[in-house]
Parts: structure tokens; sequence; C-alpha cells
């Protein structure tokens, strides 16, 4: 199983959208399949964020 780690930081340190004492979401991406359209893989954090393999 593939895993890929990867942060989304802006500003000051603040996940995007996060409110002042929130921890920082990493995602943690495992491949959920294949995408017909393109023929390339998809991988999908726990949060549900997909994103499509390099």
């Amino acid at each position: 199983m593939i895993r890929t780690l990867a942060a989304r930081v802006t500003g000051a340190g603040a996940a995007p959208g996060a409110t002042a004492g929130t921890a920082l979401h990493l995602h943690r991406y495992t491949r959920s399949g294949d995408d017909p359209f393109s023929g390339s893989s998809l991988y999908r954090c726990r949060c549900g964020v997909v994103r499509p393999g390099l």
C-alpha cells in the first residue's frame, strides 16, 4: 500500500480555514482506485480530499 504525506500551510502556520488553537492537519493519502477518464491513480485522505497520482 502506498502512503504519502502532505501538509498545506499558510501564513503563520495555520491550515486553510482553520481557527486559532486548532492542530495542523497532515493529509495521509492512500490509493483508492483508478480514474476512468485519465487512467491515473486516485489517492484519498481520511478527511475526504481526493487527488490524482503524479
